[in-house]
């Protein structure tokens, strides 16, 4: 099949998962198509993909199942979607069905999907596989919780069922709580409605780990590849800043982590691109699944710098049923990966910890060759981030400088 006559491809973009989504495709050759649900997605400026704004907030579910319809029948080769969000691919399984005349979409059933990306039911399909999670309790009553609580001593970790939940009261996805009365306190105050409580155990920065791949029709692995986090924003427990790809564990370590991956995997005939996340605790050295994301994922377009085309690869199955003769275990390139504007927040917050040094800090930029924005083939998404750094910071001081001015003197 030509280029010109070959499906195209259509992105539900989010911030950064979808420019990276784009470059992968673009970077193989595919066309790709964006829908925008955010003002200030860099995919909006990427020569790798057209796009159009569409808010979630007009028309709901159904608007967007309507357009991915009519995207569909514009194209006439029933192209590929890609969702950029745990959200955004459970609406696709609830509308396979009205879809699939007219694109072509991963395969997981509604009702499966749910459980792989709720957390509750992740962790009880890892029990079931034999895959260690951390001791959690799921939207728990205050009187249940404080019977549990005084059996698990804190700090705590709160998080969503699953990133784009509306049910949940948390301030942020992931929330810490240092002790049994804030936890208490809290729940009484906002519910625990889609609310899952862990304790929290020693990891963090340089001990969180993403095991990516990709799985085919019938639940075979198509690829894997191994990711570490050395530095997320916030610090700790949030999105990677700064990574690597392979891990660069020990062969045995890697070799465990795909092990759990698979077992996990078997019990699901998953279809489609996945980053599942691993804690190692720093005491014992011990991995514990923590999440499962159901979809592309921010550093993506670093893992295809790698070697690996995740989009690319699920894309040919889709379209032509290529997943024979893949190797589920490429070679993989190893490399390092920033999101500079993320990484700077990193960095104020580790220094003034006194954790991390200015030139400590700059040695890991310099030695970095895949970046976030940063894309010479396609200079815009970077260049459209750095006006709008410059133009936020600038906000930023003059505010302080108003506030100043106004400010009595003593």
């Amino acid at each position: 099949m030509s280029a010109a006559h070959a499906p195209g491809a259509i992105i539900l973009s989010r911030p950064l998962t979808g420019l990276a989504t784009a470059r992968c495709l673009g970077k193989a050759n595919i066309r790709a198509h964006a829908l925008l649900f955010e003002r200030g997605d860099g995919a909006r400026w990427s020569r790798y993909c057209s796009s159009e704004d569409i808010p979630e907030d007009t028309g709901g579910e159904d608007a967007i199942v309507e357009r991915i319809i009519e995207l569909g029948k514009l194209d006439g080769e029933r192209p590929v979607v890609f969702p950029c969000s745990d959200a955004q691919a459970l609406l696709l399984a609830r509308n396979l069905s009205r879809l699939l005349p007219f694109v072509r979409c991963f395969s997981t059933p509604s009702d499966i999907l749910t459980g792989i990306v709720s957390k509750d039911g992740l962790y009880r399909l890892a029990g079931q596989a034999g895959v260690p999670t951390i001791e959690a309790i799921v939207a728990p009553g205050v009187a249940q919780l404080a019977q549990w609580s005084a059996q698990h001593e804190g700090p705590y970790f709160l998080k969503p069922y699953y990133a784009g939940i509306r049910a949940t009261a948390l301030p942020r996805k992931n929330h810490v709580l240092h002790s049994r009365a804030e936890l208490l306190a809290f729940v009484a105050q906002h519910g625990s409605e889609a609310l899952i409580v862990q304790q929290l155990v020693l990891g963090g920065d340089g001990h969180v780990f993403d095991v990516y791949g990709a799985c085919d029709c019938d639940g075979r692995v198509m690829g894997l590849a191994s990711h570490r986090r050395w530095r997320q924003e916030p610090p700790d427990r949030g999105v990677t800043s700064y990574g690597e790809i392979p891990a660069g564990i020990d062969a045995l370590e890697e070799a465990e982590l795909f092990a759990m991956t698979r077992r996990l995997l078997a019990g699901t005939r998953y279809h489609g691109i996945f980053g599942i996340e691993w804690l190692r605790d720093r005491r014992t050295g011990d991995f514990y699944l923590i999440d499962f994301n159901a979809r592309p994922f921010t550093s993506i377009a670093h893992l295809q710098f790698s070697g690996l085309n995740l989009p690319a690869l699920a894309y040919r199955e889709l379209v032509e049923g290529a997943s024979a003769g893949t190797s589920p275990e490429p070679r993989i390139a190893r490399s390092l990966w920033v999101d500079f504007l993320s990484d700077s927040s990193v960095f104020l917050e580790r220094r003034t910890r006194g954790e991390l040094t200015l030139l400590a800090w700059l040695g890991s930029l310099a030695r970095a060759r895949s970046y976030a924005y940063l894309d010479w083939r396609d200079p815009l998404p970077a260049l459209q981030r750095g006006f709008e750094t410059v133009a936020r910071a600038l906000r930023h001081f003059t505010r302080r400088l108003a506030r100043h001015a106004h400010t009595p003197s003593p």
